[in-house]
């Protein structure tokens, strides 16, 4: 048997979930939610349909860039992620003047 949980809004990140059956507690699980950067179109990080999910990520979304991709992340609004983990060779590129928030919430 499967508990799902379905459509939990990102800002759900980091909360645990424990199944109890007939007293019995299961170990806990942490949500995590996170988006890899797959640049398809283009360098536009707020393209959607440059993300593995078809969203743009927010303050409560861990990303990932990974290496050996044509097109990599430009920022040119503010913006903020919970995370962000750069392969080797993954370069983001932040337009001048503008904020990009590691929240670590």
């Amino acid at each position: 048997n499967t508990l799902q949980l379905i459509n939990l809004p990102t800002a759900y990140n980091g909360y645990q979930y424990r199944c109890v059956i007939n007293g019995v507690k299961d170990a806990p699980f942490t949500l995590r939610y996170a988006m890899v950067w797959n640049g398809g179109v283009s360098t536009d990080w707020f393209n959607t349909a440059n993300w593995s999910c078809n969203l743009l990520p927010d303050q409560y979304i861990d990303v990932i860039i990974p290496g050996g991709l044509t097109n990599y992340p430009f920022i040119n609004s503010n913006t903020s992620v919970r995370s962000l983990r750069a392969h080797p060779g993954a370069p983001i590129t932040v337009a001048s003047g503008v904020n990009f928030i590691l929240t670590g919430k």
